[in-house]
């Protein structure tokens, strides 16, 4: 956890200028387009689960669900039937061996904590299928990601936050169906984009706001109001009122 703690700091340095620490006080603004998991007592060992809320494993009875690590243990389980049982005989007596492997990890995996589905991960915490990655908290669906957090269907990507359907967006924040971009926010359907704010179907651009190339000291001056009032937001309520799909219908504070 420790690692994962310092990657969310470094990444938020990165984006914002200033470290933000206490990752799962940010846990619900992470997750806010992501299927949410819930954590429960595996069944069979005193481990915590972080168990999925799509697709099957929302059907899974929480108490019933255990991990990888109790697998051999209720693989034993066994329950004799008799050649008078009737098949409603034999349905009552399920509970005795119906448990739930929440769990299916494959590959070399080191420091990974309640997670679910995943593959060759180092120092992942609360994400569900992902593979391939490092430093990740709070994904879902990620490929070759590194210091990622609150992304979704996001691959090949470094050093991000709240990145969907993208690939390789680097130093990136709310930021949705964009490729090859480095220091986007707000950004949508982009490609080839770098250092560039609020901008909307472009390629190949630089410095941009609004889709409209301003040059560097313009850039960063907007980037400042902006990164101002997303620091003030998320260290006084751990949450901003808007993002990538929604931010046009906020009213953001500029300075005149």
């Amino acid at each position: 956890m420790k690692e994962i703690e310092t990657a969310f700091s470094k990444t938020t340095k990165l984006l914002f200028g200033r470290e933000l620490a206490g990752i799962n006080d940010y846990a619900p603004w992470l997750l806010r387009r992501l299927p949410k998991g819930t954590t429960c007592k595996s069944c069979a060992s005193e481990r915590t689960l972080y168990v999925p809320s799509h697709s099957i494993f929302a059907r899974v009875p929480r108490e019933r669900a255990a991990g990888l690590d109790s697998f051999a243990a209720l693989s034993a389980k066994k329950i004799g039937i008799s050649e008078n049982d009737s098949l409603g005989a034999i349905s009552h007596k399920l509970p005795g061996i119906s448990y739930y492997i929440t769990e299916l990890a494959e590959g070399r995996n080191i420091n990974v904590e309640e997670s679910a589905v995943y593959t060759d991960l180092f120092s992942s915490y609360r994400i569900v299928d992902c593979f391939y990655s490092k430093y990740v908290a709070y994904n879902f669906l990620t490929d070759y990601n590194e210091s990622t957090f609150g992304c979704s269907r996001n691959f090949t990507s470094k050093f991000s936050i709240h990145c969907y359907n993208s690939k390789g967006v680097n130093l990136a924040f709310e930021a949705d169906a964009c490729t090859n971009c480095s220091g986007i926010m707000f950004c949508h359907n982009c490609e080839h984009v770098f250092d560039s704010l609020f901008c909307f179907n472009v390629k190949n651009k630089r410095y941009a706001v609004l889709n409209v190339e301003v040059g560097r000291e313009e850039y960063l001056r907007v980037k400042k109001m902006l990164t101002d009032y997303i620091l003030q937001n998320l260290e006084k309520k751990h949450s901003l009122p808007f993002d990538i799909f929604d931010f046009v219908c906020a009213t953001v504070p500029v300075k005149k």
